[in-house]
């Protein structure tokens, strides 16, 4: 009498099987980290929207960060990275930058409309993402 799985078909089958299930994995997993970024990308333009609105009623970003709505934005970023968005001004609360930090990378907004991968500049009394 034959055997209908030996242990090597077996073994063989379940690597089959593995594979071709990793794939599906893999790509949602790289679709998931795409709309990650879209994420934070969407909450900084807002918070940038929401600057210009601050810096027209009150005149200068002073106490920008303390304002309601740029707090629910901050918690939604944080909620997405895993890290809290820092908010930067520089002496006379006329610039600003945002920054947002995902694993290694750094995304920063700041009032000239630059938005990027990079804010290493982004520090109080700079607030911009690169000098």
């Amino acid at each position: 009498m034959q055997e209908v799985f030996s242990p090597a078909k077996l073994i063989i089958f379940c690597l089959v099987f593995l594979f071709f299930f990793s794939i599906p994995v893999f790509t949602i997993m790289q679709m998931q980290n795409i709309d990650n970024e879209k994420k934070i990308k969407y909450d900084l333009r807002q918070l940038e929207s929401w600057a210009e609105v601050y810096r027209m009623k009150n005149g200068s970003l002073k106490g920008f960060s303390d304002d309601v709505e740029i707090k629910v934005l901050k918690i939604d970023l944080a909620a997405i990275t895993g890290n809290p968005a820092e908010i930067h001004h520089d002496e006379s609360y006329s610039k600003y930058c945002i920054k947002a930090m995902k694993g290694d990378k750094v995304f920063c907004i700041d009032d000239t409309g630059y938005l990027g991968n990079d804010g290493t500049a982004c520090t109080q009394g700079v607030g911009r993402c690169m000098n």
